[in-house]
């Protein structure tokens, strides 16, 4: 990942807040992808495009 862009963590949110609203937990969304529950709360964390 030498290439790899980073980017904020707003669009996980965005989109986990919409599977959220239908039900669907955001553990069960997020795993494997590397990112926790806990760093939706935190603005300085960074994730590469992959991750997104």
């Amino acid at each position: 990942m030498l290439h790899s862009h980073l980017t904020t963590l707003n669009a996980v949110s965005l989109v986990l807040s919409t599977f959220e609203a239908e039900g669907l937990p955001s553990e069960a969304l997020l795993a494997g992808s590397g990112i926790r529950a806990a760093d939706l709360n935190r603005a300085d964390i960074r994730i590469t495009t992959n991750q997104e």
